[in-house]
C-alpha cells in the first residue's frame, strides 16, 4: 500500500509519517528532501526561506520511483507533485490555525509565510487540491490538535485496518468565528 501523509506545513506531517512508517514496516520518503537530493529545485526564495520545486520534474520521478515500491509512506504538502496511480490511501492532517501559528513562528518562520500557511490551513488548502487531484474516495482526514503522535498513528491504523474515509469534516472558519477569531486571520489590515 502507498499512503500520502499530507496537510499545510506545521500540522504534524513529518512526525506522524515517519512514526507509521516505522509502526507499518513501510519505507519513508520525504518528499522535500526527495526533490532538493535530485535537484528539482528551480530556486532558493529568500523572502519565505523555502525552496521552489519544479513539481512537473519532481512528479515524473516520483512516479517512476513509487511504481518500484509497493510499501511506502510519503510525507509532503506538494500534493500536485504525487501521480495520482500512485496512491492507495491519503491521510490530510489538520490543525487549529491558533496553534499552526504558534508552532509556525516557534520554527522562526517569517511571518509572511506563516500568514500564508495559516490562512492556506483555514481555507482548507491542502484539502482541496487532495480531493480535486487524488478523489475523495481516498481521503481520511484527522485533526491534530491536541493530541499526541501515538494517538494519531493509532487512529490512522485504525482507519487503514476498516477502510474507513472521512472528508471535509474540519471547518475551521465556523471555529473561528465562535471564538473571535476569524478578523485575526481572514480581515485585511488594509481595510
Amino acid at each position: 500500500m502507498k499512503i500520502l501523509v499530507t496537510g499545510t506545513p506545521g500540522v504534524g506531517k513529518t512526525t506522524v509519517a515517519k512514526q507509521l512508517a516505522k509502526n507499518l514496516g513501510y519505507q519513508y520518503i520525504n518528499v522535500a528532501e526527495f526533490a532538493i537530493e535530485r535537484g528539482f529545485t528551480l530556486r532558493f526564495d529568500k523572502t519565505l526561506k523555502t525552496h521552489i520545486v519544479d513539481v512537473e520534474k519532481l512528479k515524473k520521478a516520483l512516479g517512476k520511483t513509487l511504481k518500484e515500491m509497493d510499501k511506502v509512506v510519503l510525507d509532503t504538502h506538494l500534493v500536485d507533485a504525487i501521480p495520482s496511480d500512485c496512491v492507495d490511501f491519503v491521510i490530510v492532517l489538520r490543525l487549529h490555525p491558533r496553534e499552526l501559528e504558534s508552532r509556525l513562528r516557534a520554527r522562526n518562520y517569517p511571518k509572511q509565510k506563516v500568514m500564508e500557511n495559516v490562512e492556506a490551513e483555514i481555507l482548507d488548502y491542502v484539502l482541496v487540491r487532495a480531493v480535486k487531484k487524488l478523489g475523495e474516495d481516498l481521503i481520511y482526514e484527522l485533526d491534530t490538535t491536541g493530541k499526541t503522535t501515538a494517538n494519531l498513528v493509532n487512529e490512522i491504523m485504525e482507519a487503514l485496518k476498516k477502510g474507513k474515509r472521512k472528508c471535509g469534516t474540519i471547518d475551521w472558519i465556523n471555529v473561528l468565528e465562535r471564538e473571535g477569531l476569524i478578523e485575526k486571520y481572514l480581515v485585511s489590515k488594509n481595510q
